[in-house]
C-alpha cells in the first residue's frame, strides 16, 4: 500500500465463500530530530572550531548539505560565523538548522602612549589585564625576557614589548617606546617663611 496516512487498515478476504477481515497497522517514522555538539574556537582569531551533528528519527540513510556545500556530519577547523545544514532521510523528509560558532573575545594589552624620560628619571608601567589565570612576559628589542610581572621599572630608552597568555595559550601583547632627554626633572615643592607677625607664607 503506498501514500496511506499512519493508521490501521482493514483488509477483507473472501476465498470460496469464507470471509475473513485482518487488521494491519502502518506507522510513520519518528521525526527526525538534530542534536549538535558545538564547539567554539579556542581563541580570538583561530579557525579551529567544531560541529559535530547527531541525527535521529526518520529513515536511514541521512544526507547533509551544508550551506557550504560540505557534506559531512562532522565539521571542523571552523571560523566564527552561521552555519546552515539541511539533513534528509531515505523517504526525502528533511529538517533544517543553523548554527553559531562565536570566536571568544581577544586578549588585549595597552601600554598607553610612548614616553620621554627626563635625565635620571625612572618610570613603572602597569600593563595587568583583568583576566584570570594570566602569565606574563616584558622583553626588551633584543628580545631579553625582562620581567613576568605585569609591572616593569624603566630607567632607559628603548623598546619594550609585554605579552600577557592565558591558561588556554591564547595570547595579546603590546609594546611602548621609551626615550630619554636632557632635561632634568624639576620637583614641584613648597617653602614655608616664617616673617615678623608670625604668619607663614608660601612660595
Amino acid at each position: 500500500v503506498v501514500g496511506v496516512r499512519d493508521s490501521r487498515y482493514m483488509e477483507n478476504i473472501m476465498k470460496h465463500y469464507c470471509f475473513a477481515q485482518t487488521y494491519d497497522s502502518i506507522m510513520a517514522p519518528n521525526p527526525i530530530k538534530l542534536n549538535a555538539e558545538v564547539t567554539n574556537p579556542l581563541c580570538h582569531g583561530y579557525a579551529n572550531g567544531e560541529i559535530i551533528l547527531n541525527v535521529t528519527g526518520g529513515v536511514k540513510p541521512y544526507t547533509y548539505r551544508w550551506e557550504d556545500g560540505s557534506t559531512q556530519a562532522f565539521r571542523n577547523n571552523l571560523p566564527e560565523g552561521e552555519y546552515h545544514v539541511k539533513v534528509t532521510d531515505a523517504n526525502g523528509c528533511f529538517m533544517e538548522e543553523t548554527y553559531s560558532i562565536i570566536q571568544p573575545e581577544p586578549v588585549i594589552v595597552n601600554l598607553g602612549h610612548d614616553i620621554t624620560l627626563c635625565k635620571d628619571q625612572k618610570i613603572t608601567v602597569d600593563g595587568e589585564i583583568d583576566l584570570l589565570n594570566i602569565s606574563y612576559q616584558w622583553t626588551n628589542a633584543e628580545g631579553n625576557i625582562l620581567s613576568t610581572s605585569p609591572f616593569l621599572d624603566i630607567d632607559k630608552a628603548g623598546k619594550y614589548t609585554l605579552k600577557a597568555t592565558t591558561a588556554d595559550g591564547c595570547f595579546g601583547q603590546d609594546e611602548i617606546v621609551i626615550y630619554e632627554s636632557d632635561d632634568e626633572v624639576i620637583p614641584d615643592f613648597i617653602i614655608a617663611t616664617q616673617v615678623a607677625n608670625s604668619t607663614k607664607v608660601y612660595a
